[in-house]
This record gives C-alpha cells, sequence and structure tokens, in this order.
C-alpha cells in the first residue's frame, strides 16, 4: 500500500514534490495502489518511484523523470506519457491502451504481458526493451526504435511500424497479421513461426533476417525490397540498398515474394567481401560434399556484388542444419586459405569483364554436357539467372580426387594400437609444420580418434573420408614448405588402408624448401610446381579447371541484350564447325 505521507507530498502540486525529492534524493517514495485518474504529473521526478497497481487513468505524465519506475499492473489507459522518461522502468501487466508514448524513451523497459492495444508509440525509443507476450494490437509504431528488442510472442495485428528500426529484434512467434512493415529495418531479425499473413513489406530491408519454414508469409504486400544497408562514415545515417527486383521500374508480382523467401530456406549464402578465393572455395565445397555425401549440397548461385564483394548460395536439402554446413564451409576455406590464399588471390575488379567470363563460361560448360541448357527464362519481373551446379567442383591440388559414391568398409583392417601407434607418428612429423597447419592437423587426427574408438556401426565414415582428405590437402599446400611432407603422405595413405577406408590418391612430391617464418607465413624462393601456378590464372581459368558452373547478376541492360550475346556465341560455333 502506498505511504500517506508520500501521497500528502505528491498533493501539493509537482513543483512542491520536485523541490522534496531533490531535498531527499535517498527517499524512494511508495504510491503503489494510489488513485491518482486525471492527475497532472507532468514533467514530475517519479524516479524508482513504486507505482505498482496505481489507477492513473488520463493522467498527465508527460515528461515526467519514471526511469526505474514500478508500474507493474498500472492502470495507464488513456494517459498522456508522451516524451517521457521509462527507461529501465517496469509495466509488467500494465493497461496502456489508448494512452499516448509519442516519443518517450522505454530502453530496457519491460513491456512482458502489458496491454497497449491502439497505443501511440510513434517515434518512441524501445530499444533493448523486453515486450515479449505484450498486447499492441492495433498501436502505431511509426519511426520506433526497436532495435535489439524481445517481441516474442506478441500481438502486433493491425498495428503500423512504418519507418520502425526492427534490427536484430526477437520476432519468434509474434503475430503480425495485418501489420504495416513498410520501409522497416528487419536487418537480423528472428522471425522463426513469425505470422506475417496479409503484412505490408514494401520497402522493408530483410538484410541477414532468420526464418524458418513455420513463418508464416501468406497474401503478404511487398512491391520491393531491400537486402543491404549502407552506413555513411562518421555519422549515424543508414540507407538500404540492393533493391529486388534490381530495375527500379519494376516490382513483385503477388506471391513473387513470398515465393523468393522460400527458396532462402533451402540455400545457404556465403559473402566473401574482399573477393574470392577459387581455390579455397573449391577445397572446401569438396569437403562438404564429402562430410555430407547424402544431402545433396550443390552451388546454387554466383553473384558479384561489385566493389569486389561475390555471394555464393550453396542449395542444400530441406531440413538439413544449414548453421552446421555454413561452419563447416568457412573451417575447411580458412584453413586452404591460410596456406594458399596469400599467393593465390583472385579478386573480382571489373564486373563487365567478369560478366563476359562467366558467359563464355557457361558456353564452355555446355560443350563439357554436351547439350545446351536453359541459360535464362524470359521473365519481365527478373533480372538473376540461376543454374544449379551438379557433380563434383573438382580438386585444388590434383592430389585429392574423390568417388564421392565409393562407401568405405566398416571394418577396421589393423588393430587399434597400430593405428594409434601411426597416429602418434603423424602428430610427431606434424610439429614442423608451420603453426596453423599443425593445429589442424592435431584436429583432424582427434577427429579421426573420437570415431575409431566408436562402435564399428556408428562410425561416422564420411566425416573420417573427410579428416583424410584434409590431411592430404594440408600436406599438398605444405609441400615445398616441409621435408618430411612425404612421409606423412604415405602414413596418411597407410591409416587410411588400415581403415578400410581406401584414397585413390597420388604421392605428393617433396619440393624445393620455402623460408617459413615463426607465425606460418612463408616467403617463396623457388617456382612452385604447376598445381600452385594459380596466381597468373583468371576466375575463368579456374572455373574451367574445376568444371563449376555458377550463375550471375548482370548489368541492367542485360535483360535487353541477353538474347543477342547468346546468338552470337552460338553462331560463332557454327562457323567453327561445333554446331
Amino acid at each position: 500500500m502506498a505511504n500517506p505521507e508520500h501521497v500528502e507530498r505528491l498533493k501539493q502540486g509537482v513543483e512542491a514534490w520536485n523541490q522534496w525529492r531533490r531535498i531527499y534524493p535517498k527517499i524512494l517514495p511508495d504510491l503503489s495502489g494510489c488513485i491518482l485518474k486525471d492527475a497532472n504529473l507532468s514533467e514530475a521526478n517519479l524516479r524508482s518511484v513504486n507505482l505498482s497497481n496505481a489507477i492513473l487513468r488520463s493522467a498527465d505524465l508527460s515528461r515526467a523523470d519514471l526511469q526505474g519506475a514500478s508500474l507493474i499492473g498500472a492502470g495507464l489507459n488513456d494517459a498522456d506519457l508522451s516524451g517521457a522518461d521509462l527507461r529501465d522502468a517496469n509495466l509488467r501487466d500494465a493497461n496502456l491502451s489508448n494512452a499516448d508514448l509519442a516519443n518517450a524513451w522505454f530502453s530496457y523497459a519491460s513491456f512482458s504481458g502489458a496491454y497497449l492495444p491502439f497505443a501511440n508509440l510513434s517515434g518512441a525509443d524501445l530499444s533493448d526493451a523486453n515486450l515479449s507476450n505484450a498486447n499492441l494490437s492495433g498501436a502505431d509504431l511509426s519511426d520506433a526504435i526497436l532495435s535489439d528488442a524481445i517481441l516474442s510472442n506478441a500481438n502486433l495485428s493491425n498495428a503500423d511500424l512504418s519507418g520502425a528500426d526492427l534490427s536484430s529484434v526477437n520476432l519468434s512467434n509474434t503475430n503480425l497479421t495485418d501489420t504495416n512493415l513498410s520501409n522497416v529495418n528487419l536487418n537480423a531479425v528472428q522471425a522463426l513461426g513469425t505470422v506475417f499473413q496479409s503484412a505490408t513489406l514494401t520497402g522493408a530491408c530483410i538484410k541477414d533476417w532468420n526464418i524458418n519454414a513455420n513463418t508464416d508469409l501468406q497474401e503478404v504486400i511487398c512491391k520491393y525490397i531491400f537486402t543491404s544497408i549502407f552506413h555513411f562514415p562518421k555519422t549515424e545515417r543508414t540507407e538500404f540498398t540492393d533493391r529486388l527486383p534490381h530495375d527500379p521500374t519494376k516490382t513483385f508480382a503477388s506471391g513473387d515474394f513470398a515465393k523468393l523467401v522460400q527458396q532462402s530456406l533451402h540455400t545457404v549464402s556465403l559473402i566473401f567481401r574482399e573477393g574470392l578465393d577459387w581455390r579455397a572455395f573449391a577445397y572446401s565445397f569438396q569437403q562438404l560434399q564429402v562430410q555430407y555425401a547424402n544431402e545433396q549440397i550443390a552451388v546454387q548461385t554466383i553473384e558479384n556484388k561489385g566493389d569486389g564483394t561475390v555471394v555464393v548460395k550453396l542449395a542444400v536439402a530441406p531440413g538439413v542444419d544449414k548453421g552446421n554446413i555454413e561452419q563447416s564451409f568457412w573451417r575447411g576455406f580458412e584453413t586452404a586459405q591460410k596456406t594458399i590464399a596469400g599467393h593465390y588471390e583472385t579478386r573480382l575488379e571489373d564486373k563487365d569483364k567478369h560478366i563476359n567470363q562467366l558467359f563464355v563460361l557457361l558456353q564452355q560448360s555446355q560443350e563439357k554436357l554436351g547439350e545446351v541448357p536453359k541459360l535464362m527464362a524470359e521473365n519481365s519481373k527478373s533480372e538473376t539467372y540461376n543454374t544449379t551446379v551438379t557433380g563434383n567442383v573438382g580438386n585444388f591440388t590434383n592430389k585429392m580426387q574423390d568417388n564421392a559414391s565409393q562407401h568405405a568398409t566398416q571394418n577396421i583392417g589393423a588393430s587399434l594400437d597400430e593405428i594409434t601407434t601411426l597416429i602418434r607418428s603423424m602428430r610427431g612429423i606434424a610439429e614442423s609444420f608451420p603453426a596453423a597447419q599443425r593445429t589442424e592437423v592435431i584436429e583432424q587426427l582427434e577427429d579421426l580418434e573420437t570415431d575409431i574408438q566408436q562402435p564399428p556401426e556408428k562410425r561416422k565414415l564420411s566425416r573420417m573420408k573427410a579428416a583424410l582428405l584434409a590431411l592430404m590437402g594440408i600436406a599438398a599446400a605444405v609441400s615445398g614448405a616441409v621435408t618430411s611432407t612425404n612421409e606423412f603422405v604415405g602414413q596418411v595413405q597407410e591409416l587410411s588402408e588400415k581403415l578400410g577406408i581406401p584414397l585413390p590418391i597420388e604421392q605428393v612430391e617433396p619440393q624445393e624448401p620455402i623460408d617459413v617464418r615463426a607465425d606460418g607465413s612463408a616467403q617463396i624462393k623457388v617456382e612452385q610446381p604447376e598445381q600452385f601456378q594459380a596466381a597468373h590464372k583468371t576466375p575463368l581459368e579456374i572455373f574451367e579447371d574445376l568444371g563449376l558452373v555458377g550463375c550471375f547478376e548482370g548489368d541492367p541492360d542485360l535483360s535487353t541484350n541477353y538474347k543477342a550475346i547468346i546468338t552470337d556465341h552460338l553462331d560463332e560455333k557454327h562457323r567453327q564447325g561445333r554446331l
């Protein structure tokens, strides 16, 4: 219950009340359960005051200081809290229906279970606030800041969030039916099981948002969307970029957005912001295909975004853990990059040149396949052309050819003691490797030992094979830097035989020494073997070596001239007698 002395102080008016608070700052007033209907408390110092279950209907609390105040279960319906400071306030289960909360500060406040239908929260700062299970149906949250807030299981049906910042918000299982989300920042939101039915998403930015098969996108209204954000240097200003459809004169037809998003549920996006080392990519992708041999992983699209940024999308089977696939890829990519990327970095410097190279690549890929696949479908609403990669990407050392369909026997052809001794010897040889490669060898050997100690029926043969291939890849990468590489390769082959997992791998010949520094970096002193001479190869030549078929995003006029380009290529082939 409220403290009668504190209630009497408040009745003397805001000026007297604020004066008393300044004189006795350590007193924490208790006004819980107090009836303050229609009270004028504008600009009152109510910091850390206990107002739990207080009746404040239609009260004027505009610009009041309510930082850290307890308003649990308070009746604030129709109250004016515009411009008020409620940071860290507790409004759990409070009634704020039709309340005016415009431009108020609510960062880190708790609205869990609060009742806020038709409340005005336009321009309010709700960053890091907890609004889980809150009822905000019909509320006005236009231009509000909700970054990092929790809105899981909240009801935002028919609400207006146009222009709001919802970056990194948890929207899991939130009801956004008929909600206006136009021009909203949805960067990195968690929208698992979220209901967007009949919501408007035109102009929103969905960069890195996370949805799943339970996310409801039925009848979503969306004419265009953005997939990236540009942050202006030295300012807080941002701008949505990478519009879809790319052509500013085009818009999505009904249902196009939902189809686009559903496709993303079965893809893993790999973003390379400083160019792409194709050799390292091929090595890591081959490891993925071995590790996930039954998951039908394929390259779906390759897009040159400009400024050196390349996005590769992998198509994966439904139900596959995309997070694990992405982690496995980057682990393999970084391992290969540490040993090779410094010498063979391939960058995309000219977008137009790259597009022309990919046209030639696709033509040559058709020749290899012995048929002319359908490259592009006429679609006035799309400028992205996709072709799925099937088959093996290839091999970055020419020492690691692998038949993914070959099944290894589950019977270990040697005793565990012999295998343990062999692994111990490999660890000893790895001590002469550069630090990064030594660590990777130890990790791969530990994974092998873990599987070997399992009963035969529980051994992960695909993972064991991937580990053996990884060890061979590491050996190939340091073959010119370490004189004991040949011995190491021989032991990997011996280990594969003892495990009953044959690897058709050629012997890696030792090369002339390389000056290896303490940090693992190397100074090449002599010309490297042919399989390492990729420094002078263009991305096209590397693609040809790999047999990789990709797709790309062309210039805005590509949708009008691609037929002419293809015709020219076909005519040339005809003149050469290849058609």
